[in-house]
């Protein structure tokens, strides 16, 4: 008799899934025309806007522009990560960060910790592509080592980001949206730390 009750909790649970699927599909098809990323992407923003990530990583108005930057995309991954880069007075080989910035502490510490590899420039207001997203994500989360084990850049960190889910969201185009950019941090802040 349990076994009975709960074959049919069971499919009752997966009958109420579809239909509360169906609905939101609906719904979201119905309520305005935009993109389904761009509807999930308002999804997991009202989300990470909800555990207060959003105004801790500093976007107000979220969607009001498409660019993600370099130095951007770094500074939101070292405040996902909780670091405390306020006061970080370590030396930065970047010479285009200036050591009074977010992003020079936010840089260094990434570069610390091997996300970041150092070199000359950094072009934070250069906009981000999916291979260097994908790689300070899988970095980030502590893959590198596995990601260098399947080819290294970029192929073994897009493998390995679209394995975890973090690029799952990606469109092929080369650069990462604002859209795809939320989707991202929404994985990242679900994703396992290797």
């Amino acid at each position: 008799m349990k076994k009975k009750r709960h074959v049919t909790t069971r499919l009752l649970a997966s009958m109420l899934t579809a239909f509360i699927t169906i609905s939101c599909v609906a719904i979201s098809v119905s309520a305005k025309e935009t993109s389904n990323e761009e509807t999930i992407a308002y999804s997991n923003a009202s989300f990470l806007k909800e555990e207060g990530l959003l105004n801790s990583l500093g976007f107000v108005n979220i969607l009001d522009t498409n660019i993600v930057t370099r130095g951007e995309f770094v500074v939101s991954t070292a405040k996902l990560l909780d670091l405390h880069t306020e006061g970080f007075t370590d030396s930065v080989s970047y010479k285009d960060i200036d050591s009074s910035s977010e992003l020079y502490g936010s840089a260094g510490m990434l570069c610390s910790l091997g996300v970041l590899s150092e070199s000359e420039y950094f072009y934070p207001d250069a906009q981000i592509t999916e291979n260097e997203a994908a790689k300070i994500a899988v970095s980030a989360l502590g893959y590198d080592y596995e990601a260098r084990e399947r080819g290294g850049w970029p192929s073994g960190y897009a493998m390995l980001g679209s394995s975890l889910g973090l690029t799952r969201c990606f469109n092929g185009d080369g650069t990462v949206s604002r859209e795809e950019f939320i989707l991202l941090m929404y994985e990242f802040i679900n994703s396992n730390v290797a």
